[in-house]
């Protein structure tokens, strides 16, 4: 069978997107503006992350709530509700801390976290 286009095929290709995030592997998202790879940190590991930030560090994209939780949501760039917010990812951004910034699973373990600045998400 073919995957073809329309609803069915754009169907598999989001399942396939989802498995690959899943197993910490990147993925192009296709919009208006062009392509964005993406990586879900949370399920990376050093050496995805290595090859993924080849030319320089990859941004963090949080959700709204994640932002908030992490008091980012008082800077101007990150001040809409509801919407993700970008957070420049700096050199000392490591796997773990990237991975504690993003997962609330380990607020307790990593307490202190930050400085963190949010970015325009269209920069």
């Amino acid at each position: 069978m073919s995957e073809g286009g329309g609803a069915r095929g754009d169907g598999r290709q989001a399942a396939r997107a989802v498995d690959a995030l899943r197993r910490g592997w990147p993925v192009a998202l296709l919009g208006a503006r062009g392509a964005v790879e993406v990586l879900a940190v949370e399920t990376a590991t050093s050496e995805t992350l290595a090859e993924f930030d080849a030319a320089s560090p990859a941004d963090i994209l949080l959700s709204a709530g994640r932002a908030e939780t992490l008091k980012i949501v008082n800077q101007r760039e990150a001040a809409t509700p509801e919407k993700p917010v970008r957070v420049r990812r700096e050199n000392w951004h490591d796997l773990n801390a990237v991975i504690a910034m993003a997962d609330p699973a380990f607020d307790l373990k990593a307490p202190l976290k930050g400085p963190f600045r949010a970015v325009p998400l269209d920069e």
